[in-house]
């Protein structure tokens, strides 16, 4: 029964991040098995860790896993996947064996259970790959109130309490469940009943405004027939959005130094409709022989009026993590010969309108380890690299949880989507 126990609770755990669309309600029970097993021995509680995470992990993993098989090319990609694997279960494992301590120390397993899974998605949203990086940085794409961002008035109290308290109340409920305690369902499901009532249903994802974020893929390789591909995307952004005074690309929408290929800028804005048009495109800085940035530059009027160098880099496809051999090796296959990219080393400002209204800029990765807290963000992802849809959803929910967060507007530009959320 602890075996059976353990692995039902991982697959509503995967599942309600895989099918999210539909399958989020399951992220409210997902822990309900878990929290009614105890464990006779640390040895015992540890192995039912690593089995929860390996079965939870490859799931929610899959579509990030099956990337680093293919770049990883042979065996080389299924051992580092094997390895990123065990390494995330390792955390579950740990988990386990946090509740059997408190457990023991308090004589209540509940009590073990909710506190020990609060520190745990502590832990995923805030430090869960420091073994990986060597920094401060969680995977929020794993945290567990995610899909509830599909019923975005579930959440409604966010701004006001923060996810942490949410996460505490989350655990309650799912605790009430598993031992029939109706005043932990009470007091867990009241913070998100009180969100239907506390968030205005404002958040509308449609292609309309004075910003309009361009969803598209990209297929060209060569620079001229790249620019060519951007302003076809362009054109046709601004012929359906005429009243648009900004257009955003997705990230890598240009992947070259934009200062070594002038001609595109004469592309993009030498034509009339776009002249007058505010460009957000992602391209790349070169400040050196040696130093290249990953960037976006705002455009008008034929002129680069403002750039922002992306500071929080993505741990091995963009920077080294090389404090252990085994880790380089890994950013050597996953590099595939290109450049490595420069942290941006100044503090992002942002670019300000003639009437005050202010844009920030996220980059990818920046979303989930550094996303703007004011004014409007443009956040630019570029999630083609994947051959799972789910993979995509979950940044777009991650973008929405962050925005609803931070009361911030939101403008996402992805390869296969777009939307606005104000």
């Amino acid at each position: 029964m602890l075996f059976l126990s353990v692995l039902i609770s991982a697959v509503l755990y995967a599942a309600s991040f895989l099918g999210a669309t539909f399958l989020w309600p399951l992220s409210f029970f997902c822990y309900v098995p878990l929290f009614r097993c105890q464990f006779i021995s640390y040895r015992q509680a540890f192995l039912q860790g690593i089995i929860w995470g390996l079965v939870a992990y490859t799931a929610l993993l899959w579509a990030l896993l099956d990337l680093i098989v293919l770049l990883g090319k042979g065996p080389w990609g299924f051992l580092y996947a094997v390895s990123f694997l065990f390494y995330f279960s390792f955390f579950s494992a740990l988990w386990f064996v946090t509740v059997c301590t408190l457990s023991r120390c308090t004589k209540k397993w509940w009590v073990g259970w909710v506190v020990s899974t609060v520190l745990y998605g502590v832990v995923v949203y805030k430090g869960m790959l420091y073994g990986l990086t060597g920094a401060w940085q969680g995977y929020p794409l794993a945290f567990p109130l995610l899909p509830l961002m599909e019923v975005s008035s579930l959440l409604g109290m966010l701004p006001y309490t923060g996810w942490f308290f949410l996460l505490i109340v989350f655990c309650c409920f799912q605790a009430g469940i598993a031992y029939k305690e109706k005043s932990l369902v009470l007091l867990g499901g009241l913070p998100f009943l009180l969100g239907w009532f506390l968030l205005d249903e404002k958040h509308e994802k449609q292609e309309g405004g004075l910003i309009i974020p361009c969803a598209g893929f990209f297929h060209e390789t060569r620079p001229y027939e790249r620019a060519q591909e951007v302003c076809d995307l362009l054109l046709k952004a601004e012929q359906k959005n005429p009243q648009a005074q900004v257009l955003v690309l997705s990230e890598s929408a240009f992947p070259f130094p934009l200062q070594e290929h002038p001609y595109a800028l004469l592309m993009w804005q030498g034509n009339g409709t776009l002249f007058e048009k505010y460009l957000a495109v992602p391209a790349h800085y070169r400040k050196s022989q040696t130093e290249l940035h990953n960037s976006v530059y705002l455009l008008h009027k034929g002129r680069i009026i403002y750039r922002y160098d992306k500071k929080q880099l993505l741990p091995f496809f963009e920077k080294e993590c090389s404090f252990n051999p085994f880790l380089k090796r890994c950013h050597t296959s996953f590099l595939q010969e290109k450049e490595e990219f420069e942290a941006g080393d100044l503090a992002q400002h942002p670019f300000k309108f003639s009437d005050g209204h202010e844009l920030r800029f996220c980059i990818c990765s920046e979303l989930l380890w550094d996303f703007p807290t004011q004014g409007t963000v443009i956040v630019m992802v570029h999630d083609g690299h994947y051959r799972y849809a789910y993979f995509s959803h979950l940044f777009k929910l991650l973008a929405s949880f962050k925005a609803q967060l931070y009361q911030t507007r939101l403008a996402y530009a992805a390869w296969t989507c777009s939307f606005i959320q104000r």
